[in-house]
Formats: C-alpha cells, sequence, structure tokens
C-alpha cells in the first residue's frame, strides 16, 4: 500500500537572511518536518536543506507522526493516523512512502524506531484490544513479528538507538515509574521512588548497555531532568531510592526536552513567569543552565543538529514558525514562516 500522490520536485526558497549564522550552517543538512493547515486535517512531509536554504515539499498525507531518519540518513520512518500505520520512505529515491501494515486492520501502530545501522528493519509500537505490543517489520518483505506483549499501561515510550530496548513510564505500583522492555520480552523496573517519573528518554551516545536515559520526576519537590544508567540494575528490597542523578536545578518548570547527538548535553522548554524559553543543560555535575531565548513567544519541540552545533525549534509567534539557533545562543535565524502549524521535526544523521 502506498500513501499519498507522490513527491512534489519543485524546490522551494526559504525565509530568512544570512548574517553570522548563515556563515556557520553545514553544508549539506537535511531537516525534515510536517505542516498542517489550519483548515484541513492533512499534514505536508517537507525536507529543508539547511545550508543552502531550499526546501522541498514532498507529498500530502494525513496526519504524520514520529518522523525518525535510518542511522544511514537514507530513510525516513514515521506514523500516520489515518491508517493508523507505520510507513517508510526514501526521498531521496522513492516515490511514495511504503506501508508496514499490521494484519489487524483496527490495530494503532505508533512510534517507529530503526534497528540497527542497516535500514532493513523497523521496530514500532503496536495497540489491539487495549494491548500494546512491540513488533518488528523487515522494510524488504513487509513481514512483520510480535516480538514482546507489554501491557495498556505504556506511557511516552523512547527507543534506544539501536532500536533494540524500549523505554517507558508506566503505573504498576503506587507512584510511576520508568520501565525497560527488550526484543526478547524481557521487561524490568529502572526507577523507583516516592514521586513520579515521566517522559524517558535514551542518549543517542553508546551502546544500549551502557546508555542513559533522561526523564522527568518531581521526587524532590519540583519537576526536574534526572539521569540514570540504563543497565544499572534496581534493588527492590532496598528502601532507597534509585541511583538516579538531577541534572537541572533551574526553579522553573519543564515541557520537553532532547539529548544532543554527543550526549553531553539536554536542550529544554522552560516555563518562567508563563514564557516558554528554550535552555541547554550540560550533564557534567554541576554545570548550570544556559538560557538560548527570551521572549513572549513559546519557543518549543527544539532538536540538535548532528553536529551538536545548532538547534531547530518551534517558535510560536503570530504565526508558527522553524527556527535555528547556535547551541551557544549567539545567533538564531528563521526558516518557516506560514500560516501552518508545523511539528515533528527530524534532523538527518
Amino acid at each position: 500500500m502506498r500513501l499519498g500522490a507522490g513527491v512534489g520536485a519543485a524546490v522551494a526558497l526559504l525565509v530568512g537572511g544570512a548574517g553570522a549564522l548563515g556563515r556557520a550552517l553545514p553544508s549539506s543538512g537535511q531537516l525534515a518536518y510536517t505542516t498542517q493547515e489550519f483548515a484541513a486535517d492533512a499534514r505536508q512531509l517537507h525536507l529543508i536543506d539547511v545550508g543552502h536554504n531550499l526546501r522541498r515539499d514532498l507529498a500530502l498525507y494525513y496526519a504524520i507522526d514520529d518522523l525518525v531518519w535510518s542511522p544511514d540518513g537514507e530513510s525516513l520512518a514515521f506514523a500516520a493516523d489515518e491508517p493508523a500505520q507505520i510507513f517508510v520512505y526514501q526521498p531521496f529515491g522513492e516515490a511514495a512512502p511504503r506501508s508496514l501494515q499490521s494484519s489487524d486492520e483496527f490495530a494503532i501502530d505508533t512510534q517507529p524506531a530503526w534497528i540497527g545501522t542497516g535500514g532493513q528493519r523497523v521496530a514500532f509500537l503496536s495497540l489491539q484490544y487495549n494491548q500494546w505490543s512491540i513488533k518488528v517489520a523487515d522494510v524488504s518483505s513487509g513481514q512483520i513479528d510480535t516480538v514482546n506483549v507489554l501491557s495498556d499501561r505504556v506511557d511516552t515510550p523512547s527507543w534506544s538507538p539501536d532500536g533494540q530496548q524500549l523505554a517507558f513510564s508506566s503505573l504498576y505500583g503506587l507512584h510511576q515509574a520508568i520501565y525497560v522492555a527488550d526484543l526478547s520480552g524481557n521487561v524490568r523496573q529502572l526507577t523507583r521512588s516516592i514521586g513520579t517519573d515521566l517522559l524517558p528518554e535514551w542518549s543517542p551516545d553508546g551502546a544500549p548497555s551502557a546508555g542513559r536515559i533522561a526523564f522527568f520526576s518531581d521526587r524532590d519537590g519540583g519537576w526536574n531532568i534526572y539521569v540514570i544508567d540504563a543497565a544499572q540494575p534496581l534493588d527492590m528490597n532496598s528502601s532507597e531510592n534509585d541511583s538516579a542523578q538531577r541534572v537541572t536545578t533551574t526553579p522553573i518548570g519543564l515541557l520537553n526536552f532532547g539529548w544532543s547527538a554527543d550526549g553531553q548535553q539536554i536542550v529544554f522548554t522552560g516555563v518562567n513567569n508563563f514564557q516558554h524559553e528554550l535552555y541547554t543543560q550540560p550533564i557534567a555535575a554541576g554545570s548550570a543552565a544556559r538560557q538560548l531565548t527570551q521572549g513572549m513567544e513559546a519557543d518549543e519541540d527544539a532538536v540538535w543538529s548532528p553536529d551538536n552545533a545548532l538547534i531547530a525549534y518551534i517558535f510560536w509567534g503570530d504565526f508558527p514558525e522553524i527556527r535555528i539557533i547556535a547551541a551557544n545562543g549567539s545567533h538564531s535565524r528563521r526558516f518557516v514562516d506560514d500560516d501552518i502549524v508545523t511539528s515533528s521535526l527530524a534532523w538527518r544523521p
């Protein structure tokens, strides 16, 4: 099955001048994103050639979410709402996306992740009859296998960099905690505290056995970001909390965050006096957060460039924009400004 009416070959010029940031832009960076018209229940997939100020408008689909590039940068996987399936697309070669259709027409498939580095297998979550399961699809043959059955209590999932493990938040006991499931059917509890642990996010650096997971928690009274070793066993017989280390100390509310490509920093949206601003926070102990943006408009959904030098984010002004700012906050640049809703930013590796 194919979705959409084909790829638009037109190349459009983007908004924004050169300036100091323009001189620092990479020569071949591709930023994928989606737009949605206010008057239509449909989204369009786009690619920005960041270094050359060019945009490719690819095709029109129903709602698209969870854009993720393959490790080799050749393919995109994404979830579509109607039909509720996972699609794989090679924007530099294929005419239209290919569907990885579950056997059950009533299944809701979401949260795709690439397994390994070859771009041949995709793992994703599937909800069938109020039961979540992990499925793995072979991109070439289209064969889909169920590898792990979870429960109905799966919130804010995040895949390990190689697609072999899934971290998620779940309320199994008295408090919301972080759990990890693998493709062999094993599920283990990773965090435990008197607070609520939410929104796990796997660091992109290192093997999963040595990787780290960042998450939100209010275990110390206010919402902050914590980091824990993903391989750290949890002593269920101990009365102590887990071994997670608190990273942020800024007395503000937190909305969302993302790891830098080297796993050394986190960018997050902080809420201070009802203003949504971007901050970067080094993981190293004792490091202070750096505020990147300032103003009445909301800055959200930030993603890092592969070289850690730039950050793309959505700027909610009179009209939503995609902006790019240097990681040190020194320069910013507007790339997309339109009467549309932008979402699902994904920077090509």
